[in-house]
């Protein structure tokens, strides 16, 4: 049951909760000038509509003494238990890809204090676009940055080892191999920035984002190298 206060606000009664809701005025003008169907058709298909429009639609059928009826009032809430399913099954989905995908904002701060690092999200596209050893370098400017030196000769290895181990494992498939580069790209990039980071920095390491142009840049201008390269060779 909608109730006008003596403020001009309208309330709404809800057992024994009154909710208290400031309408738009020209919301409630515009529902005066529309027909019951007009109106009904707000109420009934409020998924597609402003709350406020919702709610100024209700105030005017309830002021015409208009009722919705049974059917119409099971269609409202068929709509809402679909909208909930909805819901439930969104936050299903984003928990399974969150225990799959790594939190990419996870530590990410403003602290000018905490120091500088490329994120681990930086560090998994340009090991998939380049290659696992152009990300294993810049988690090894990283350790350098938070003076871990320790971490830097086993990434190093690694980068180098995957590298060449997935280059020759390429050379023995015929055929084009960039798709499967990109998998062996996206696997190796999994164990830098899971166990490297992990490890020799820490998953609870706070620190702030450092911009990666450069990298991007050198990255094109090694692309753009073996293009070159390719295109000379295929011309000879």
């Amino acid at each position: 049951m909608w109730l006008r206060n003596p403020y001009g606000l309208y309330t709404h009664r809800l057992g024994s909760n009154i909710k208290q809701i400031t309408m738009d005025d020209n919301f409630i003008e515009e529902m005066k000038h529309k027909s019951n169907e007009e109106l009904k058709d707000i109420v009934i298909n409020f998924q597609m509509y402003r709350g406020a429009m919702i709610s100024a639609a209700k105030i005017e059928l309830a002021n015409r003494g208009i009722e919705l009826s049974d059917d119409e009032n099971q269609i409202i809430e068929k709509t809402k238990d679909k909208r909930k399913q909805e819901v439930m099954k969104n936050q299903e989905t984003k928990k399974s890809w969150d225990s799959f995908n790594v939190k990419w904002k996870q530590n990410i701060v403003t602290d000018i204090a905490a120091p500088q690092l490329y994120s681990r999200q930086v560090l998994n596209v340009f090991s998939i676009l380049f290659s696992v050893l152009f990300g294993g370098i810049l988690l090894i400017i990283n350790l350098k940055t938070v003076k871990n030196k320790k971490g830097i000769l086993p990434v190093l290895i690694y980068s180098i080892g995957y590298t060449g181990l997935m280059i020759y494992i390429l050379n023995l498939i015929p055929g084009k191999n960039s798709g499967l580069t990109l998998i062996f790209n996206l696997i190796g990039a999994i164990v830098l920035y899971n166990f490297f980071w992990g490890k020799y920095i820490g998953k609870d390491f706070q620190y702030r984002t450092k911009p990666f142009w450069i990298p991007l840049i050198i990255g094109g201008l090694i692309i753009a190298f073996f293009i070159w390269i390719m295109i000379i060779g295929n011309q000879i």
